[in-house]
């Protein structure tokens, strides 16, 4: 069984040439189990013969083609990749002039799950109108927009931008529906639990409200975590960092054989993995923040402290490389991925992000 199993995924294609990509990409969904629909928009059409043999097991709907609008399954969640700047701007703005901008501004609608990946030239990415739509579309609660990946020459301009790899948008895919990238077992409450969650539950509540009130946990992303007596203390997958309950709180126990051993009344983060092997040999009190803030994320400044590449979780080697970066500077630049931060304490981390961010 795929962790996607039983998912249902409207993929819209646009004309961008990354569309091409598509089919290598749906068929990897399809085997971790999800029931995928690509919708091309008439630019994409224009640009694609979808009678190519990549594409004759894809369960494509065309979006004047009436005959198959019927009788599809409800989505769990809508991708939008590759994303032009004219589809980018029609979401932004309202526009629902074509079967797939209808079924996207239906889903943001009853609050149905929306990805965007944007794909277009540096010059697209940094015109004023695109501007504007970035702004009014970070602010829908339940769209996800993925910024393309940006090359800098050896001065730090901006000389070009891609979409982001397929691995990247998978990744986002499975976050948006709160599945977990390994597995987890969830063992009886015991007393240390009860314990530990009541006893750092509000410094983990406030300093995961300042995270959300300086906009580098926006919505779901990003986790917070602590080492203590027994195992480590984090947020769970899906959770608010501006508004975390007691409920959030998740204990993590151990990891062996690639599972998460944990107690709670809900799944941890998605990230514990890395936080568990960055905060299991630490003292007790040590804790760990993943957050997103995108000055950071995308500065040239920070290459030298950046992985190599879009950081899996379970990724082994990349999990060291994360240690080696973490172990000499106190944090690493995930690529396109956010940062984390392990210190002594919240309060250094995000006066070390505030300045940070300042100096950017």
């Amino acid at each position: 069984m795929g962790f996607l199993n039983g998912k249902v995924i409207y993929v819209i294609a646009t004309g961008c040439r990354r569309s091409r990509e598509l089919p290598i990409f749906i068929n990897g969904l399809e085997k971790n189990g999800a029931k995928v629909y690509l919708f091309a928009t008439e630019a994409c059409q224009k640009l694609i013969d979808f009678n190519d043999d990549d594409f004759k097991n894809i369960n494509l709907r065309l979006s004047n083609n009436l005959d198959k609008r019927m009788e599809i399954e409800k989505e769990d969640l809508i991708l939008v990749a590759p994303c032009s700047l004219n589809t980018l701007n029609k979401i932004s703005n309202g526009i629902a002039d074509s079967y797939p901008l209808t079924l996207v501004h239906t889903a943001i609608g009853r609050n149905t799950k929306v990805i965007i990946c944007a794909s277009m030239n540096i010059d697209m990415w940094n015109n004023y109108t695109v501007k504007k739509s970035i702004e009014t579309i970070s602010n829908m609660k339940n769209v996800t927009l993925v910024w393309p990946d940006i090359t800098y020459d050896d001065n730090g301009n901006e000389v070009s931008s891609t979409m982001v790899s397929w691995s990247k948008v998978e990744d986002t895919i499975m976050s948006n529906l709160h599945i977990l990238p390994f597995n987890s077992i969830c063992e009886s409450e015991t007393n240390n639990y009860n314990i530990n969650k009541n006893k750092f539950y509000n410094e983990l509540y406030l300093s995961g409200k300042a995270c959300n009130e300086i906009s580098i946990c926006p919505n779901s992303a990003g986790c917070i975590a602590m080492r203590v007596n027994d195992g480590i203390l984090i947020s769970s997958t899906g959770s608010s960092l501006g508004n975390l309950s007691l409920e959030d709180m998740v204990l993590i126990k151990k990891m062996e054989n690639d599972i998460i051993y944990y107690e709670g009344y809900k799944k941890p983060s998605s990230e514990s993995v890395i936080a568990y092997n960055l905060l299991k040999d630490k003292p007790i009190g040590t804790v760990l923040l993943h957050c997103h803030c995108q000055k950071i994320t995308y500065s040239f400044k920070n290459k030298s402290f950046t992985t190599k590449e879009y950081f899996m979780s379970k990724n082994i080697e990349q999990i060291k490389e994360v240690e080696s970066i973490v172990e000499k500077n106190g944090f690493v630049n995930l690529y396109l991925h956010g940062q984390i931060f392990v210190d002594s304490s919240f309060e250094i981390i995000i006066g070390k992000i505030v300045k940070m961010y300042c100096e950017l």
